[in-house]
């Protein structure tokens, strides 16, 4: 996969007792890849506390505060009742040229391990 982006998705629904899901993505470590050969794997940081958050698509003022004050992927989840986040990975074939795109599941709360997976390395920060 060449040209590779990586955008990281969070909603949260219930906020202050809306019933829409409100939906904002965030710049990871990883945003921009160049290149992802076979067999290879990336590292995205969703949260990392070393750089402030940069949005690609802001969340109304009222969250944005909230955010403001979260410390880590955790807190983030845990603004609304129900929240998620999910990464979308889009790259074109290297070979083709055609556009792909793949999709992680939603993440909630309850996902968040630290730790070391079979063929997967999660950084808590």
């Amino acid at each position: 996969m060449i040209d590779v982006e990586v955008v990281t998705r969070l909603g949260v629904k219930k906020f202050n007792d809306s019933e829409s899901w409100i939906y904002f993505s965030l710049k990871s470590n990883a945003s921009q890849i160049p290149v992802i050969e076979p067999g290879r794997r990336a590292l995205v940081r969703i949260f990392d506390q070393r750089q402030p958050l940069v949005y690609i698509d802001e969340p109304p003022p009222s969250l944005r505060d909230k955010i403001e004050n979260c410390e880590n992927l955790e807190d983030l989840l845990l603004l609304s009742p129900i929240s998620e986040v999910r990464l979308h990975v889009f790259g074109y074939d290297s070979f083709s040229g055609v556009r792909h795109h793949f999709a992680s599941p939603a993440y909630s709360r309850n996902d968040l391990r630290s730790g070391r997976f079979k063929e997967l390395v999660v950084v808590k920060s």
